[in-house]
């Protein structure tokens, strides 16, 4: 019988996961979405929330790498050959797949939940949901070195995917997440060039809004300059960043 407790059961899970997967960008920041063999870059909203930017990654598909980039680190950083991103991406393949797993168990759990109840049936969908869990533990140990994270990072996402199974679904968001923002020259090697195109336009768009908040200011004490972001946008323009 489905009644309050699934009902609210069901709704709560909903509930963790999309609250989860809700990033808050400040206004230098944006999001770099994987979708197929492109990468979109994504802003968020721009009804602020808390002086932030309120961005919901499509919760149907939660198998997509996100890079977390800031002006300050795609201005500041040095020029490197993709190669820490291409290894994470490629470590990343196995926890995909649990991620759409965790994601359709999940999707069945309403309906098992109205046809069968809280009886023997969920059990085994129970069992299922944490089989999943520990094997993306497991997957985090083997893979920490190619994520760049320490042990102590991996225990908490492990622990986190354990605790609270609807965590679980944005554990590959949650790990590429995790990377150190690449700088811009880096980005060109990785992004082909429609990709790296759009991310252009998106980083001129924000170099030219003045309404920054405090973080953005920041640039200048970091040492970057009035006129080196002049100098930088038309550079950027041309597709040759410094």
């Amino acid at each position: 019988m489905f009644g309050p407790h699934e009902a609210w059961l069901s709704l709560g899970a909903i509930a963790f996961y999309l609250g989860d997967s809700l990033a808050l960008l400040y206004a230098d920041e944006l999001l770099l979405e994987r979708t197929g063999a492109r990468w979109v870059p994504r802003r968020g909203s721009a009804l602020l929330l808390g002086g932030r930017r309120p961005l919901l990654p499509d919760p149907l598909a939660p198998q997509r790498p996100l890079l977390q980039l800031s002006l300050r680190g795609l201005l500041d950083g040095d020029a490197g050959d993709g190669g820490r991103v291409r290894a994470m991406l490629s470590a990343l393949a196995p926890l995909r797949g649990l991620a759409v797993a965790m994601l359709l168990l999940f999707a069945l759990m309403p309906g098992l939940l109205y046809v069968a109840g809280t009886g023997a049936w969920f059990l085994a969908w129970f069992a299922c949901v944490y089989a999943v869990a520990l094997a993306m533990a497991a997957t985090l140990w083997r893979r920490r070195a190619a994520f760049g994270l320490s042990r102590g990072a991996v225990a908490l996402l492990a622990f986190e995917c354990v605790a609270c199974a609807p965590l679980a679904i944005n554990i590959v968001r949650r790990v590429s997440r995790r990377l150190a923002c690449p700088p811009l020259a880096e980005l060109r090697t990785l992004l082909d060039p429609p990709s790296f195109g759009a991310l252009c336009a998106t980083i001129d768009a924000m170099l030219d809004e003045r309404a920054l908040d405090v973080r953005m200011l920041d640039l200048e004490a970091a040492g970057v300059a009035s006129g080196q972001l002049d100098l930088y946008r038309q550079r950027l323009r041309l597709g040759a960043p410094p």
